[in-house]
């Protein structure tokens, strides 16, 4: 698979002159969460799998809703704050997602599906328009994950 460096560089080498090139489309997860509409890179989605009975746990930060059992792995709900939402409002799964190697972590969505956009507009922090939908895409920074801190 090719990166986004190597998706750029190749369409600097067009804009000199040489051939053009088709950039292939990247897959995202899109979801809901707290009324706002999200995608995050499939390469950080782990599992996608039905709501579960969140446990909370005291003396947890503020963006730690609490924690699941996934098949015998106890994984921490995240509960971020994208644009004040509020975690868990008509949340009918959980996205597990792992941005640092064996710290998995999940987040109470609803509404998850895939779409493919185009790499040049696919970048954190922008919003894009999948279906008259604007779709903010997030990164690590952006939900601001400490899951370390969780279990």
């Amino acid at each position: 698979m090719r990166t986004l460096h190597d998706i750029f560089a190749a369409q600097k080498r067009d804009k000199q002159g040489q051939s053009p090139q088709v950039l292939e489309k990247h897959p995202f997860v899109t979801f809901s969460y707290g009324g706002g509409s999200y995608a995050v890179s499939i390469q950080h989605v782990r599992e996608v799998v039905e709501m579960q009975t969140i446990n909370p746990y005291p003396v947890a930060p503020d963006e730690h809703k609490g924690i699941v059992n996934i098949r015998g792995r106890i994984l921490p709900v995240m509960q971020p704050g994208l644009r004040g939402s509020k975690c868990c409002e008509a949340a009918d799964r959980l996205i597990i997602m792992e941005f640092d190697e064996n710290q998995p972590f999940c987040l109470a969505v609803s509404r998850v599906s895939k779409v493919l956009l185009d790499p040049m507009e696919a970048e954190a922090g922008y919003t894009v328009n999948v279906g008259n939908q604007p779709i903010l895409i997030l990164d690590q920074s952006m939900i601001q994950v400490h899951a370390q801190e969780a279990v």
